[in-house]
Parts: C-alpha cells; structure tokens; sequence
C-alpha cells in the first residue's frame, strides 16, 4: 500500500506545536519532568493520545519537558509505518500502551531520572479519569525510586476543552459529512430494506469523505427504546421508527447527531415522546453561550421532561471532539464539573433523550454545537425535525 499523508485530513504541524507548546508551560507551572499519556482506541478513550501525536491507535507516549516525546506502540509492525506516515512523534518504539519498562526507558534517555511525572488516563466519563494503574506505581517505586508518578489527566482534559480555529474547522467538516449520511438515511429507508443495508449505506458516506472509522449506532422497529446496537438483518416495514447516533469522525474529530425518523406515519407515543425531547433540545440551543454554567443549563433541559412526567435516558448534553464523550456531561444522576461555565471553544452535543416510565419507548434528537463570543453556533445543518419518510 502507497501512504500518501497529505490526502489524510489531520491538524497541522502549527497546531501540533501549540499544544506541545501550551502543554509544557502547563507541566511547568506544576512542576512536572514529564507526562505519561495512555492511549486507547480513538472516539472512545484515546483522545489524549490522538491529541499529542495524531495516530489512533493503541500506544502510550511520553513527553518530557524539554525534549522529543516517544511513542509506545503496540502492533508495532503493523502501526510502525502508519505512525511514521502519518503522525506527528518521530520516535517510535515497540511496546504497548501498558508497558512500563518502555516508559521508563524513555524516561531516562530523556534525562529525567528524578522529580514529578504526570500520568494521564483515558477520559470515558463512567471511569476515574484520576485513576492510577496500581501495577504501574509499584514498578516506578521500583525502577525508578526518585520518580514521583501523579494524576495529571486534568491537565491534558483542560487542554483540550477549549477548540482552536483548525479543530473547529475539523469538526465543521465533519459535521457536513454526518449531515450527508442524513440525508442518505432518507434516501435509503424503505420498506423491505435491511436495517445492516441502511447502516451500510449511511457508514459508505461517512467513510468515503471522512475517517474509515467513523461508525454510528441504530435501532429501527414499531416499538424503539434507544439507538444502543449492531445493525441487524430485520427487514424495515411501514410505521418503523428509526433511531441513531452518528459518530461521523474527520481528520479525529467527532460529530455526533441524532436524528429520528419514521416510515410512514409514527404512533402517536413516538410523536408525543418528540415533541418534549425537541422541547429539551430547543431549550438548551438557545441557552448556550460563554458564561453559561453547565449545572443551569442541565437543569433548563431536564424541567420539559419532568414536567412531562418522563424521564432521561442518557447524558442532555456533553462535550465532544476528539473522543466522542468528553467533559462535561450533563448526566441527571452525575454531577461533577457542573459548576464550569462554557467558554469560547467549548464543543458541546446536545441531544436529549425522553423515555416512556414503562421503559418500552424512548426518543432523542441532537446536534453538535460550538461556544462562540457572543452565543453559539450549531454545526450541523441537517433538521433535527422528526422526518417521516
């Protein structure tokens, strides 16, 4: 295979050095020698990894602060080229993202034998992003006594918050192409169509103009609860509902609509069930905007679907961009950082889902939307109305 790396869409080597840059003054003022960042697959946990070295694969690095980073990668044959292509780390070792001696060894080429490391985890929102490998601790009391391993992942989350031009123009794209797998849904959904045909002809879009691993989730049927599944071989038929959530990725980035469906006119419970969560979109569209705290926002969202006398299904909103869950995330039932007010930058997909209190039906609709100066700007274009095919 002939890699040619400028036909595969990633930041540029400016944007590149502004985040080394802004991450070193950051280490810094904290008195770190180095960190040690653990990746994992990229759109779930291993956005602080893509982050520092554009490659989506499973590998660690570490950074010190004053000289070049190394990369860890696991299925080093396979990954080395693509790294080397395509990345922006020109040292590349073999290893694995959980290879401590590799770590250490990187450690002490780059001079730091003593002093503060911080460790960096991946940012899934159900796990402790704080957490410290317990094995990996032991070996560096071990290894390298003089070294001091502590939490850091709030750096890199801090980082990352807030998007720059490049990664906003990353995210624009990518929301354009999520919208043309929209509209292939409609073109696509028909009675005797298999559900796997409409979620491969939604995917082909998505891969032939943005990364091959963008992906989506779906659910279609007279009675629908959430977009939570592999696309099935059940045949479409007429009054089907049809829910997803698409994760459409470009040069890393994530755009992540919702956008429901039917086939034929929908029940009446799906309609009623629309109406409030479009209540709940509405109302946390037009509320976003610097200043706004993440706490007043979850609670505008949730009072439609209360005064409903329903319930929410998963997270009203939450950030996004190089991970399809980032912080924050506005989880009736979890409540951290929900004091931070948004900023300029801030990429948030706001998506409510409404559920019947039975639990045997549910609908969301949602939109990936930027903080901007003075309000906010959505960037999807597709409608985020109920469209009956």
């Amino acid at each position: 295979m002939t890699y040619v790396p400028e036909k595969f869409p990633k930041p540029s080597n400016a944007e590149r050095n502004r985040r080394y840059r802004t991450a070193r003054e950051k280490m810094r003022g904290r008195g770190l020698e180095a960190l040690i960042v653990i990746g994992g697959r990229d759109a779930e946990e291993g956005g602080n990894l893509l982050y520092f070295t554009g490659v989506p694969l499973p590998a660690s690095l570490v950074i010190p602060l004053e000289r070049e980073p190394t990369l860890i990668l696991d299925i080093y044959m396979s990954g080395h080229n693509w790294a080397m292509t395509h990345g922006w780390v020109q040292k590349v070792v073999p290893g694995s993202r959980n290879a401590p001696e590799a770590m250490a060894k990187a450690l002490e080429e780059a001079g730091v034998g003593d002093g503060k490391v911080g460790f960096v985890t991946g940012e899934r929102f159900f796990r402790d992003e704080m957490e410290l490998n317990g094995a990996l601790v032991l070996f560096f009391a071990d290894r390298m006594p003089r070294v001091k391993l502590e939490r850091a992942t709030d750096l890199v989350t801090e980082l990352r918050w807030v998007k720059s031009e490049e990664e906003v123009a990353l995210l624009e794209r990518a929301a354009e192409i999520s919208d043309m797998a929209c509209e292939e849904m409609l073109r696509a959904a028909r009675p005797g169509v298999a559900e796997s045909e409409l979620y491969a002809r939604m995917y082909q879009i998505m891969a032939i103009h943005g990364w091959a691993n963008s992906y989506l989730i779906i659910e279609t049927g007279p009675e629908v609860f959430q977009a939570w599944g592999v696309a099935s071989h059940r045949t479409l038929g007429k009054g089907d509902i049809i829910l997803n959530e698409i994760m459409c990725i470009y040069g890393g980035y994530v755009a992540h609509p919702h956008k429901p469906a039917s086939i034929g006119k929908p029940r009446s419970e799906f309609r009623d069930l629309y109406q409030v969560a479009r209540a709940s979109y509405d109302i946390g569209a037009a509320m976003l905007g610097p200043g706004v705290k993440v706490n007043d926002l979850q609670k505008a969202m949730m009072k439609p679907i209360e005064d409903a006398g329903l319930r929410s299904g998963h997270p009203l909103a939450h950030g996004g961009g190089l991970s399809v869950i980032e912080d924050p995330v506005l989880l009736w039932y979890r409540k951290p950082n929900l004091e931070e007010e948004l900023r300029p930058g801030v990429v948030l997909y706001i998506q409510p889902q409404v559920v019947s209190q039975d639990d045997r039906f549910g609908m969301h609709v949602g939109d990936t939307f930027v903080i901007t100066e003075d309000g906010a700007r959505k960037l999807n274009r597709f409608s985020p109305d109920f469209h009956e095919i």
